[in-house]
């Protein structure tokens, strides 16, 4: 029979080993945007670790967004490339955690690589991203972003990171919500297949 002594334990083992699993979860799960923001109903697809189809190709939100040097910019403006759009924020432990994976995928496809457009949705907009950005050293990350969530509203996604392949006619073509190792299958195949006009 265990004494109280250890039963003290043995209950403080379970309880710390039960916060470590439920805080591993969590940290793989999409982030919920800081301020509460009023959705519509449509699904978000999302598929295992890829991409999933959007369909038809839809022409995305014509909303403007902050560029790097704080002058507006809109997903019209990159019309003519493969651009792959990825919405983020410094509090976001699974954005943070996927986001050097973006660098090896462009690494991978080198000269073919499709234009990485990183869209932070901090409330204080480039002065959180960039020098976060430059703190981690990722060079791939340009400081555009949503600081009042304004673009990423009219995209119906309940949480980030959201990322959002569009072709270079600026329609989007597929999506996904949650991280992945964008280096890895199947997001890296899927993102050539795409590009090459296979479809996912």
């Amino acid at each position: 029979m265990f004494s109280r002594r250890n039963q003290l334990f043995i209950a403080i083992s379970l309880f710390l080993g039960g916060m470590s699993l439920a805080l591993w979860l969590y940290s793989n799960q999409p982030q919920i945007p800081e301020a509460p923001l009023i959705l519509s109903q449509k699904p978000v697809p999302t598929q295992g670790a890829g991409l999933a189809a959007t369909t038809p190709p839809t022409l995305p939100s014509p909303a403007a967004f902050e560029g790097p040097d704080g002058k507006s910019v809109a997903f019209e403006d990159f019309k003519g490339r493969w651009v792959v759009v990825n919405f983020w924020a410094t509090w976001c432990g699974p954005c943070v955690k996927e986001m050097p994976s973006f660098a090896r995928m462009l690494d991978k496809l080198g000269a073919d690589a499709p234009l990485f457009l990183p869209i932070s949705i901090d409330a204080m907009g480039r002065a959180a991203a960039e020098p976060y950005a430059a703190a981690k050293g990722w060079s791939h990350v340009k400081a555009y972003a949503d600081p009042k969530s304004d673009l990423y509203r009219t995209l119906m996604s309940p949480g980030i990171p959201l990322t959002l392949i569009l072709d270079p006619e600026g329609r989007e073509v597929a999506r996904r919500l949650g991280p992945t190792e964008w280096d890895q299958e199947p997001g890296f195949s899927q993102i050539k297949r795409l590009m090459a006009g296979q479809g996912l």
